[in-house]
This record gives C-alpha cells, structure tokens and sequence, in this order.
C-alpha cells in the first residue's frame, strides 16, 4: 500500500475552487470553506500520482550538486568553501576559507543555500563596486542616479536611461580588474546608449584592457554560477 503524502489545507472565504500546489516540497489543498477533509483527502488520493511526480523533480531541483564542491572563487581568489548547520544564518570570509552558516530551522537547506552563496557575492560586490564606481564616475564627469546587484543570466551589467547602472552578482568571481572593465562600460553607457563608435572612444579612454578584459570575461562567462 502507498502511503498518501503529508498535505496542508488551506481554506478561504474567497475562494471559490479547489486547487493543489507542490510548494517548497511541501503539498498545499486551497479550498474554499464548507469542503469537508475527507473530501479534500479522496482527492489527494486521487492525485497522488502527479503530485508524486512533481515532489521528485523540486526535490531534485533543491538539491544542487555542486555543494560537494571544496573552493569557490572570490574575486578570482579560491577559498575552501564550508557549509555548517548553526543556530543562525551567516558567513565569515577569512584569509584562505569561507564557511556558510545554515540555520538548522531552514526546511530546505539544499536550496536555501544557493541563496546564502550568492547573497554572499552581492555583499561582497557591492562593496568593492561602491567604492570604484565613485572614482570612476568622478573621472569621467558623469553621474548616476542608483547602482543595483542583480542575478543575470547572460549579461555582465546593464544601463539605464534613468541612470540605474546595475552588475551582475557573478562579478564577484572575476578579478577585480575585469570588474573595472564593467564598471566603465557601463557608465559610458550613461551618454551613449549604444555601442557605437563614440561610445567605446569613451570606454577605451579611462580603461586601457578592453580587449583583455573581454577575452576573460567570454572564456570565463559559462563557468561562473552559483548553481
């Protein structure tokens, strides 16, 4: 006999249908008031095939290979790479390691993980960008009005007409120079929104390894996740 899946039911006064979710590895009946349990549970019954099927891809999806992995760079720098289960989420970045603290409440520490590694890079990011940014700009008399650290899938940074310049969080794997690199391209792009040829006069006047900068970053680009 199979056993029926662990489920949650949540009911509403404005809803008006009956619906199950796989949320989080996690199955949610939404239903409206007035439906009985054991009808809620003859359906889970009903469905449990699908909802089988979907637990087995979040779990799998929740539990990233690549957490087995001994380093990740900083800045182009490895460091060994820890995971602990702690009273509280956090990190610590010394000389040579960095150990990922996961609060032993998280349900889902698998994918939960992924989070921490790439608020990781975003503080780290951010950091360095902040200051670079400021000096670049102030030498190439341009101004800006928000800079943001995003996920990107296949770009390095962005502009836009409202002068919010954001960078990818992936950066932080790069070596700073490279970072450089982006920081100026994407601040020229704050008086030419296109690549034409003025825009890289600007580019290639206050940074002098375009060429190289590019090579690392199309060699590179494929390698660096944080899945």
């Amino acid at each position: 006999m199979v056993l029926l899946p662990e489920f949650t039911i949540k009911k509403s006064k404005r809803r008006k249908t009956i619906a199950i979710k796989i949320q989080n590895q996690q199955v949610i009946v939404h239903s409206p008031y007035g439906v009985s349990v054991e009808y809620l549970t003859q359906l889970v019954q009903q469905k449990q095939q699908w909802i089988m099927i979907h637990l087995q891809r979040q779990q799998a999806q929740a539990q990233p290979g690549h957490f087995d992995r001994e380093t990740v760079d900083l800045f182009a720098k490895p460091y060994a790479l820890n995971w602990q289960i702690a009273s509280k989420s956090t990190y610590l970045v010394s000389e040579s390691s960095i150990t990922i603290h996961t609060a032993s409440r998280v349900k889902d520490p698998a994918s939960f993980r992924v989070k921490q590694l790439e608020n990781l890079f975003s503080e780290q990011l951010s950091d360095y960008i902040s200051q670079r940014i400021t000096h670049f700009s102030s030498l190439m008399g341009l101004s800006y009005q928000q800079v943001q650290v995003k996920y990107y899938r296949r770009r390095w940074g962005s502009c836009s007409s409202k002068g919010v310049v954001s960078f990818n969080l992936l950066l932080a794997q790069v070596p700073t120079w490279v970072i450089d690199y982006v920081i100026v391209h994407e601040l020229a792009h704050l008086k030419f929104m296109d690549h034409s040829k003025n825009f890289w006069l600007l580019v290639k006047k206050y940074y002098s390894q375009v060429d190289e900068a590019q090579d690392w970053l199309n060699e590179k680009m494929n390698l660096l996740d944080t899945k």
